[in-house]
């Protein structure tokens, strides 16, 4: 049975960040969608390469000044020309080092400590550390002249790479989320009666991811001016993922409702009722018409007409015929005698 439509303005989708805003973005096109998460991934993008030009960047740029002249990379081993172990340079997130044998003696408890051994480069965090081998077929200039010139020009070039790196990891990352979403967001929108198709269903689940977003932006600018430390931006990134919980479980609500079908007044698939047939006297003469049932009451048309004359039998017309018998005529009227006394 089809359900009545009602018309139905939808609501212009511009803002993922209310409820109600977030389930406008069911009803808008596929480009609109696309269009917002592109510019809050691009937000996101120019958050990373603020973090990288005011935590990094500085950090390497000193290390650059404090290598020796003569060093370099040849064959995958490091020719290392200066004091070892030694710590180029130190910031409050990365730290860089140079220690050939592995000593750990220039460790830094830094967040990000860069280590440069004999064949490979050593990168520690929270999560541990990850070896790099040294290319083997090229040799790199490992020292302050070689460095700096190579850091001027590539350093630019390093943010354009970061920024797309996280403008499309984001879209694609958002897009993995929304698919796995669009089934819970289907089952709560059918359970509260609201008008929801699967592809409504997935721009709505890829609008929910926003708010979340948002909020990871603005811990890691707290990072980067030192109000929140490595732990907490850990645990934020962890709990980004409830924001978008939250919003694809309130979300459907504010769609628009299903409105209830119309009826019929008789239904289609039961019987039409059957009048049973009078009952017959089987003592009545053949042709007879038959008794009305008792409680059945004549029309109104009927009950006000004139009573029918008899009808005329053979044997009405036979009795109307025969003479009556004289006793059963009346006698005469008595005639008064005038001589009577």
């Amino acid at each position: 049975m089809e359900p009545t439509t009602s018309a139905h303005q939808p609501q212009f989708a511009w803002e993922p960040l209310s409820p109600s805003g977030v389930a406008a973005f069911a009803e808008a096109r596929l480009g609109r969608l696309l269009l917002v998460q592109f510019v809050f991934a691009l937000g996101a993008a120019v958050v990373a390469a603020w973090f990288l030009i005011t935590a990094w960047f500085p950090v390497i740029q000193a290390a650059i000044q404090q290598m020796p002249e003569q060093s370099a990379i040849r064959s995958g081993i490091l020719d290392w020309r200066g004091p070892a172990p030694v710590r180029l340079a130190e910031g409050g997130f990365l730290s860089i080092a140079v220690d050939p044998d592995y000593t750990g003696k220039a460790r830094s408890p830094t967040p990000i400590y860069v280590e440069f051994g004999r064949r490979e480069v050593r990168v520690f965090s929270l999560l541990g550390y990850l070896p790099v081998p040294y290319p083997r077929s090229v040799a790199i200039g490992f020292n302050r002249i070689d460095m700096t010139p190579w850091w001027g020009a590539w350093s630019p070039v390093i943010l354009a790479v970061t920024g797309g790196v996280v403008i499309v990891g984001l879209m694609m990352f958002w897009a993995m989320l929304a698919t796995l979403y669009v089934g819970p967001v289907w089952l709560v929108a059918f359970y509260a009666n609201r008008r929801c198709s699967l592809p409504q269903a997935w721009r709505l689940a890829g609008a929910a991811q926003m708010p979340g977003a948002l909020f990871l932006c603005m811990i890691f600018v707290l990072h980067g001016i030192g109000v929140v430390d490595e732990i907490r931006v850990l645990i934020a990134w962890g709990a980004h993922f409830l924001f978008a919980w939250v919003y694809l479980w309130i979300s459907p609500l504010h769609l628009p409702a299903v409105a209830e079908p119309i009826l019929p007044a008789v239904n289609p698939f039961s019987p039409e009722p059957v009048e049973a047939p009078a009952p017959v006297n089987p003592f009545s003469a053949p042709g007879a018409v038959p008794d009305p049932e008792p409680n059945s009451t004549p029309p109104a048309s009927e009950s006000l007409a004139a009573p029918e004359p008899p009808k005329k039998t053979p044997e009405t017309d036979l009795e109307s015929e025969v003479e009556p018998e004289p006793d059963d005529l009346e006698p005469p009227p008595e005639k008064d005698n005038p001589f009577r006394s």
